[in-house]
C-alpha cells in the first residue's frame, strides 16, 4: 500500500533524528576510543561532553511528540 503524503514528513524526520543520534554516537565512540588511547584529561572531557550530548537526544527522542 502506497504511503501517504502526510506521512512522508514524518519519516523524513524519523530518519534524520537516526541521522543525528548515528552522527552523536559516533563521535561519542571516537571521543571514549582516544581517552583510554591517551587517558588524557582533554580527551576525557571531549568523552563527557560527547556523552551528554546522545544523553540529550535520547531523551528528546523518548518524549512523545503530537505531530
Amino acid at each position: 500500500m502506497p504511503e501517504k503524503t502526510g506521512d512522508l514528513s514524518g519519516v523524513q524526520r524519523l530518519r534524520a533524528d537516526l541521522d543525528r543520534l548515528i552522527d552523536a554516537v559516533a563521535e561519542m565512540r571516537h571521543c571514549q576510543i582516544e581517552y583510554f588511547r591517551t587517558k588524557s584529561q582533554t580527551a576525557l572531557e571531549a568523552s563527557k561532553r560527547a556523552e551528554r550530548k546522545v544523553d540529550k537526544l535520547l531523551d528528546e527522542l523518548r518524549k512523545p511528540t503530537l505531530f
